[in-house]
């Protein structure tokens, strides 16, 4: 399954373009007008583009690998999300930027609304009874006691 590519913006014209779209072009320029991303940086934006792809791919693969791991371990998804926000250092971007910060955090709140229909209604959050409880009920008509408890 292919990863979504990392988005960048040209803070000149403010148009988005994909990383790989500088790396593919190899000049360090934005692709949709043309000006140079970093002067003097070109090297290293390059360098770090592509390591950037790579890094993702490496860790949704791992991640992925991991939750698909038969037996009981679940890999907590805020501790990796909690590590991009808080250490990549986007914050100081983000102050300078009030229009990109409404826009992540437009985009934020939409993947979290997914998250949260996931979750079940209050109503229905308790787990169903096994299919021997279930039929106990059935035929008593009320629901069966718990077994006593061994002293």
């Amino acid at each position: 399954m292919p990863v979504t590519p990392i988005e960048a913006r040209c803070r000149r014209c403010g148009d988005d373009f994909h990383l790989f779209e500088v790396r593919d072009h190899r000049r360090g320029t934005c692709p949709r007008c043309g000006w140079i991303l970093t002067p003097d940086w070109t090297a290293k934006l390059l360098e770090d583009a592509a390591r950037a792809d790579i890094a993702q791919r490496h860790l949704v693969g791992a991640l992925r690998s991991l939750r698909n791991l038969p037996g009981n371990v679940a890999v907590r998804p805020h501790t990796v999300l909690r590590n991009l926000f808080e250490e990549v250092g986007w914050q100081r971007d983000l102050v300078e930027d009030p229009v990109l910060l409404r826009e992540e955090l437009r985009e934020l709140r939409r993947l979290l609304a997914a998250w949260e229909r996931l979750e079940p209604a209050a109503t229905g959050a308790a787990p169903e009874p096994g299919w021997l409880r279930r039929a106990a009920r059935a035929a008593t008509g009320r629901s069966p006691r718990p077994a006593p408890v061994a002293a």
